[in-house]
């Protein structure tokens, strides 16, 4: 239930990583609109709407607390809940060749 900036397309899905704990969602969306508008709409969003926190990381990153990343952006990063019973995320803004890429990670624990 992350938010999608608005006008922005997939640039390319990760398969999701199942475990009997949850499932680990990532997915990477481009956008010709620059890194401060696109942190802008995180900022309010996620910040401001849901009380998560910003962070320096490749470029502006905001997150829930529970969902740390290493290496976002890269084909090797990784990402794990600190609780696998609480719901995580990380959103991530950077700019390649004159686009900007939203990395959106979302930690969902199974039901119960």
């Amino acid at each position: 239930d992350l938010p999608v900036y608005p006008g922005s397309a997939q640039a390319s899905g990760i398969p999701s990583q199942e475990s009997p704990e949850g499932t680990l969602y990532r997915v990477r969306r481009r956008t010709p609109d620059g890194v401060q508008t696109v942190s802008a709409f995180y900022r309010k969003e996620l910040v401001e709407g849901r009380g998560w926190s910003e962070t320096a990381s490749m470029g502006p990153a905001f997150t829930d607390g529970n969902l740390p990343v290493e290496r976002p952006g890269q084909v090797n990063a990784a990402g794990a809940p600190v609780d696998r019973s609480r719901p995580g995320g990380f959103v991530v803004v950077y700019e390649v060749d004159n686009a900007t890429y939203v990395e959106l990670w979302q930690w969902v624990p199974a039901a119960r």
